[in-house]
């Protein structure tokens, strides 16, 4: 596989076609095997990386709003009830994003987006979705810029927890429903961007892992370390085994299996004239201890962009598929997860 030489620019850091230093453990042997169904679908979204999705579970709904297609930025908002994909007509909307963080708080019932690349540039816009109409949060406090934080909520503080991104530090900030918090902490992991993050729900505590340090440093890295965040502090945990480096992946909690699911992710390099490879198509489970890996390395296939979810209705858990806008047929698409045998 031929390297090419780092160019830290935009399109870099949407594409992810760069070779990085890598921090890296041995990939575990298989576990057991985890499969996904794919749906068949009448329509669906054209395809696009670099978007944002959350389950919207009072509606039971997985929503998706911005990325990046063939030929422009993205400003709709879609729904995936289980069956079909629809795309909703708000009053109000956020401009065309991508590249933003987007997570669904439960006690609020809304979803929440934050930053993103907006009308050019690093953007730090809040926008709620209440499953009807967009509205824009102008909160009073809230970070600097947000390109690719990880976010998701915190069951511990019930508030939607924002770690990372582009060219920003290691703070843990907080949407408390008005306003984004500043959390003082002692220490914790490297600032990082693209990085999973998921409560454990069985465990409570929040678990982040993988991710990138600042694409235009001279030489960033892309980790496979694994933190855990109590609601106060970080703990770092050490495993024999874990996914291998990484960055762009997805992760969520499925309250049946009592596990993060992981997939996907960007290895860092690529191979000129040949379309997406540097791409995982792996799955993983976090159990609280250890890391496994489930089925065939090629367990779902590659892709630039992902998202999952938890139905609570129709008991499944959705992952999308995005686009490598390499090729057509690639994507986007539902898969379903059936079982872990």
């Amino acid at each position: 596989m031929k390297k090419t030489k780092p160019r830290y620019t935009l399109l870099a850091i949407l594409t992810s076609a760069l070779f990085f230093p890598i921090q890296s453990r041995e990939q575990s042997s298989l576990g057991g095997l985890l499969e996904w169904d794919l749906k068949l679908l009448d329509a669906a979204p054209e395809s696009r990386i670099c978007t944002a999705l959350a389950m919207f579970e009072a509606t039971s709904e997985l929503i998706m709003f911005g990325g990046t297609g063939k030929k422009a930025k993205k400003g709709e908002t879609w729904a995936w009830n289980g069956t079909a994909w629809s795309q909703k007509n708000p009053v109000h909307t956020p401009p065309p994003l991508y590249c933003h963080g987007m997570a669904y708080d439960p006690d609020r019932k809304q979803i929440v987006i934050f930053g993103g690349w907006e009308n050019g540039t690093f953007g730090n816009s809040t926008w709620i979705w209440d499953g009807q109409d967009w509205r824009d949060a102008k909160p009073a406090t809230k970070p600097r810029y947000g390109l690719h934080p990880a976010m998701a909520f915190n069951y511990i503080t019930r508030r939607i927890m924002l770690f990372g991104g582009v060219q920003q530090d290691n703070s843990v900030w907080e949407w408390d429903g008005q306003n984004w918090l500043k959390i003082a902490t002692d220490s914790g992991p490297p600032p990082r961007s693209y990085a999973g993050l998921a409560f454990d729900r069985e465990r409570n505590e929040m678990i982040m892992f993988g991710g990138i340090t600042n694409p235009n440093s001279p030489k960033p890295l892309i980790y496979n370390d694994t933190w855990a965040w109590n609601g106060k502090s970080w703990r770092e945990i050490v495993t024999p085994v874990a996914p291998s480096s990484r960055y762009e992946h997805k992760m969520e909690y499925h309250p049946l299996l009592k596990k993060i699911i992981l997939v996907g992710g960007h290895k860092g390099e690529r191979d000129e004239g040949s379309g997406p490879v540097g791409l995982f198509s792996d799955t993983w489970t976090w159990d609280g201890d250890k890391w496994t890996q489930h089925g065939a390395k090629d367990s779902i296939q590659p892709a630039y962009s992902y998202g999952m979810g938890y139905n609570t209705s129709t008991k499944a858990f959705y992952l999308y598929l995005g686009d490598s806008l390499k090729c057509a047929t690639r994507g986007p698409k539902i898969f379903v997860l059936k079982d872990i045998k």
